[in-house]
């Protein structure tokens, strides 16, 4: 996947063991390692400055936010989440939006420093999230679930 800059490419190993930041400019690369997924679990924030990303250490779901001028850890957190599906950032990229898997109907809203700023955790019989999204205004988190209903 391209980097917003496009000056640099990212690309995630086999076994998601190690994601790599190819610079296209320089002969240099950044890594990060175990990261959950290849497709999902990865965001940039709006102005392109950090990368939310989903890692598995340990068998334990953490949030990894990055600068994406340095590749440097701005801030590191355990997911209260037992198995992250996918995660974005919020509209104006104060807050990060992270949700279990289908078989679990839990959403976790933090900041970047790790606070745990709201929890969506309905108590419901039926599968989990299927597609999040943050209406422009940022006063509604728009959430489509798997029993076929959207939920504001």
């Amino acid at each position: 996947m391209w980097v917003p800059d496009s000056r640099k490419i990212i690309t995630i190993s086999g076994h998601q063991l190690r994601l790599t930041i190819w610079s296209l400019t320089s002969n240099e690369s950044s890594y990060i390692n175990y990261p959950k997924y290849s497709k999902r679990g990865i965001s940039f924030s709006k102005n392109g400055n950090f990368l939310a990303l989903i890692e598995r250490r340990q068998c334990i779901d953490y949030i990894g936010i990055y600068e994406t001028k340095n590749w440097k850890i701005v801030s590191h957190f355990p997911a209260e989440i037992e198995d992250a599906e996918d995660l974005l950032w919020a509209s104006d990229d104060s807050a990060i939006i992270v949700w279990n898997n289908p078989f679990k109907y839990k959403l976790i809203v933090y900041s970047i420093s790790s606070s745990q700023l709201s929890l969506i955790n309905p108590q419901t019989n039926g599968l989990g999230i299927k597609k999040v999204e943050i209406s422009p205004n940022q006063i509604y988190i728009g959430i489509g679930s798997y029993d076929g209903k959207v939920y504001l």
